[in-house]
């Protein structure tokens, strides 16, 4: 930006005497001094400047006399000049009528010492130069002495002086609130390995683990040689009647019931199907029905699947566990895991929440929270900011925002920390950082919410209303909560795969 050049006047008039003949010629000339300073009111020392100076008749009036100076400030912005010395632009110095007592002084000035001239004030000769009036007044008697005038007007400033010395340091000011942090740097070279401590003392012996599983059985040696036979033994007396007793039903597996006799077990089997304390299921391979207080099956591998399973079905209505919780919304459960649960696809639910032990009362109470629902597969991030002395604060996005999110329609709320001001925000053009606009020194929170865009939500995504029947999770005709509709129980999916 050009900086405006400001020249305060502080002008010195008078007459300027010079040595001349016998005949004591009158001088032709006036002083005229000035301190040029730019617009911040420091001085321009040791700069070369143009002055155009021009006596006027009247304040509008016609030109007397024009003449131009080309000089150097000194070191305190001053300088100075002698009217009527300069270089003759038009009129003539000495033929200026000074008895006239109406002249006015226009003065110019470029500070680059060029001639590109700004007129930079006009003012009235109040006072005519005494020498330059006498050569055209008549010698007389001198008057009285008049009375003495009013003071004149207070002149204009002298030039600045030198700049005093530096004064001795203020004390500290108050240590100003810690900035954010900052992002995290990256993670620096591994550092040499440090030498090897000392061996710390031995532990105690901790309990005995448990027994391996037992070695497979070592090859059988080579067989000995054939001892000789033996002389035969008397004949013993003859035993009691074998045999074995016992009644069954059909297609039922049989036990023994005590050391001689066989009957009914828990097991049937029909050659094709399977049943253990319970019906034979007409299209289930084996069905276990359990009785009071006992569990229908129970599954334990110390290094593998406790139980595995698996459906080749092409219908959704069909899965590789199924399972029905037959006490109502406060009953069994369907299923309980009690341990960390991974669904490597999409789940489904009618509602969800978690269920903790009540923080203010653990034995006598539980807490419930639901989830919050969208017809988007939204992710949610928030937090605070605070805003600078400009009234501006900035957030940084997670690095794998771009990636995993629709970031271009993210969208922003941002609510004020206490007395309402207005606010707004930009994303920059990568849509990693986010610029909030509001009041100088306050907070605000903010919540951006935005739609996954990763390749596994575009594998398992599905539609938010599609037709019941192939393809879809229940079949048409059927219902997954028949119940809350005023159906009855056999509208409900899978409701024939029920054993009863």
């Amino acid at each position: 930006m050009k900086k405006l050049i400001l020249f305060y006047l502080g002008c010195l008039l008078g007459c300027l005497f010079f040595p001349f003949d016998s005949l004591s010629q009158t001088p032709q000339g006036f002083n005229y001094q000035a301190v040029a300073r730019n617009s911040s009111g420091q001085t321009l020392a040791n700069q070369q400047v143009g002055v155009k100076v021009e006596i006027t008749d009247g304040q509008n009036g016609s030109s007397q006399y024009v003449e131009t100076f080309n000089l150097w400030t000194n070191q305190f912005g001053l300088f100075t000049l002698t009217i009527g010395l300069g270089t003759p632009v038009s009129g003539t110095f000495s033929t200026i009528p000074w008895q006239n007592g109406t002249q006015w002084l226009k003065v110019w000035w470029d500070p680059t010492g060029g001639t590109n001239y700004s007129v930079m004030g006009t003012s009235r000769l109040w006072s005519v130069p005494f020498a330059l009036y006498a050569q055209y007044s008549a010698t007389g008697v001198p008057g009285p002495s008049g009375p003495q005038g009013p003071s004149g007007p207070m002149g204009p400033s002298g030039p600045t002086g030198p700049t005093g010395p530096t004064g001795q340091p203020g004390p500290t000011g108050i240590q100003g609130p810690p900035g954010f942090t900052g992002p995290t740097g990256p993670t620096g070279p591994t550092g040499p390995m440090g030498a090897s401590g000392p061996s710390g003392p031995t532990g105690a012996t901790g309990p005995a683990g448990a027994t391996g599983p037992s070695g497979p059985t070592g090859a059988s040696g080579p067989s000995g040689p054939t001892g000789a036979t033996g002389p035969s033994g008397p004949i013993g007396p003859s035993g009691p009647s074998g045999g074995v007793n016992g009644n069954g039903s059909s297609n039922k597996l049989a036990r023994w019931t005590n050391s001689t006799t066989l009957g009914n077990g828990a097991t049937q089997d029909d050659g094709t199907n399977v049943g253990i304390g319970g019906a034979i299921g007409s299209s289930t391979r084996l069905v276990v029905q359990g009785g009071t207080n006992i569990t229908g099956i129970y599954s334990y591998s110390p290094n593998r699947d406790g139980i595995s399973a698996e459906s080749d079905a092409s219908s959704n209505a069909y899965a590789a566990v199924f399972a029905t919780g037959t006490g109502g919304t406060t009953g069994a459960w369907a299923g309980y895991f009690a341990g960390n649960v991974h669904v490597g696809g999409i789940l489904s639910k009618g509602s969800g929440s978690f269920l903790i032990d009540h923080p203010d009362d653990p034995l006598n109470k539980t807490l419930r929270h639901n989830f919050v629902e969208s017809p988007e597969n939204l992710c949610l991030y928030r937090g605070l900011c605070k805003l600078d002395d400009n009234g501006v604060g900035s957030v940084t996005m997670p690095s794998y925002f771009v990636n995993l999110t629709k970031e271009e329609e993210a969208t922003v709320n941002i609510t004020v920390v206490g007395q309402p001001f207005a606010v707004g925000y930009d994303w920059d053009e990568t849509h990693t950082h986010i610029k909030i606009y509001g009041q100088a020194n306050r907070s605000v929170s903010y919540i951006v919410l935005s739609d996954r865009d990763d390749p596994v939500i575009h594998q398992l995504y599905r539609p938010v209303e599609v037709e019941k029947g192939q393809g879809s999770e229940c079949p048409k005709g059927k219902m997954l909560f028949p119940d809350a509709y005023g159906y009855p129980e056999s509208y409900s999916i899978g409701f024939e795969k029920r054993i009863k």
